[in-house]
């Protein structure tokens, strides 16, 4: 049995699968039929915080910003966290010196102290699968390997991304039922994997950049076919793909019924036979791949955003982040990005979108925007017109905004470009130019 490299397997998307090119080649897929009200998606992740794989393709934020419910492996929250915590140790009568030669034990402190700056003492008693898995994202998480890495998971970016939006987030599975999966191998064979673990990750990053290029790429056929030569046991075979599979995609069958649902997760889920794709063909859904597009990526890193839901388009130097913000008049969604066109100064860029007029939402949304009360003489008039006011304002803090709000069929959108010392012009017109109001 090979499981050298086992746990980046593991890490990164649960390979090991075969067949997919009878079903499709997508990352994302669009679920239809079987009498849902409204389509759902099921989404392939990485379960890594490599900037490379958040250029998320517009289709996937789409049909994410689509979606009401956002359903993932498991909710990742305080909770959950404790009681991984409480399942990562070995039993008092072991641990990794007693599992391990000397010569092992050596081998494995010297990987540690090179990649993690610590001691193997302080994982004496965690599980080595876990230790396997700490050691093995460190190689790929040290500065000179790691591509600007984000403080969080991308599967946790969805998370907090549905929060934001006060969208329901909802989890397949327990942190108790993906821990019990790894307690079907014996310690010692955990700790067999430990080391083969680290002598195929030791100053090697070869394969899991070729992953990535293959996730980049949307491409589902590519990465299972190049993780399948590693073979596991079938009781864990089973653990870990099977029976997972088959629990969530029964569960994805209620949720699917109530709300329509984004779902992420681990691309390795995905396919098979007894992947999710097929298993919720077989209890009567349509499932098609969604062919990836990128054409809103635009020149300069800019995007373009289309807030279906708002009825806009507008630029902005990178995706923006979407909320939903609650005022004192109501609920409105802000679409907000940043920006450094200058070595020490960070520039925001922000359209507030809700149902009323100008007048009645304009203070409300400055006074939430700057977290401060906006007096009336800081704000002043450049020019007004039908349905379109474009005004200066200045904070008792020292930033500036310019403001330009535009009013249509009830639907009002605030665009703010906020700015401490220095104005960037070009910037500017680009993001107040970019606007097209949908309705």
């Amino acid at each position: 049995m090979r499981t050298e490299g086992l746990l980046i397997t593991i890490l990164m998307f649960c390979c090991c699968v075969n067949n997919v090119c009878s079903q499709g080649n997508s990352l994302l897929w669009k679920i239809s039929g079987n009498g849902l009200p409204s389509p759902s998606y099921l989404y392939g992740t990485m379960h890594t915080t490599d900037a490379r794989v958040f250029k998320l393709a517009d289709s996937v934020l789409m049909a994410f910003e689509s979606c009401d419910l956002f359903v993932m492996e498991v909710i990742i929250d305080d909770a959950s966290k404790l009681n991984i915590l409480q399942g990562l140790y070995m039993d008092t009568s072991y641990s990794l010196k007693k599992l391990l030669s000397p010569m092992q034990y050596d081998s494995v402190d010297q990987y540690c102290r090179k990649n993690t700056g610590q001691s193997i003492k302080n994982f004496e008693r965690l599980k080595p699968v876990y230790t396997a898995a700490i050691l093995s994202q460190s190689v790929y998480s040290r500065p000179d390997t790691a591509t600007n890495a984000q403080q969080y998971f991308l599967d946790e970016y969805f998370q907090r991304q549905a929060m934001s939006q006060q969208k329901k987030v909802q989890g397949l599975e327990t942190i108790a039922e993906q821990m019990l999966v790894f307690d079907v191998l014996s310690y010692p064979h955990q700790a067999e994997l430990l080391m083969q673990t680290i002598r195929k990750t030791e100053n090697d990053t070869r394969g899991y950049d070729q992953m990535v290029r293959y996730y980049l790429d949307n491409d589902l056929v590519k990465m299972m076919s190049f993780e399948n030569d590693f073979s596991l046991p079938d009781s864990l075979y089973d653990g870990l793909i099977t029976a997972r599979n088959r629990r969530m995609a029964d569960r994805m069958d209620t949720f699917m019924h109530r709300q329509s649902a984004f779902v992420a997760v681990g691309a390795g889920h995905l396919g098979e036979e007894e992947g999710i794709v097929n298993l919720l063909r077989d209890k009567g859904y349509t499932v098609l791949p969604v062919l990836p597009t990128y054409h809103n990526y635009l020149a300069n890193g800019w995007y373009r955003k289309t807030a279906a839901k708002d009825q806009f388009k507008a630029d902005f130097p990178e995706v923006p982040l979407v909320s939903t913000e609650q005022l004192p008049i109501g609920t409105v969604q802000r679409y907000s990005s940043t920006a450094a066109p200058y070595p020490t100064e960070q520039q925001d860029f922000s359209v507030y979108a809700g149902k009323g007029t100008i007048d009645s939402l304009l203070r409300p949304v400055l006074q939430h925007h700057f977290k401060m009360n906006v007096p009336e003489n800081a704000i002043s008039t450049q020019s007004i017109s039908d349905n379109h006011l474009q005004l200066i304002l200045e904070t008792t803090d020292g930033r500036h905004c310019a403001v330009h709000c535009f009013e249509k069929d009830n639907h009002v959108y605030i665009m703010l470009y906020t700015y401490k010392r220095k104005l960037n012009k070009e910037f500017r017109n680009r993001f107040f130019g970019s606007m097209q109001i949908l309705l």
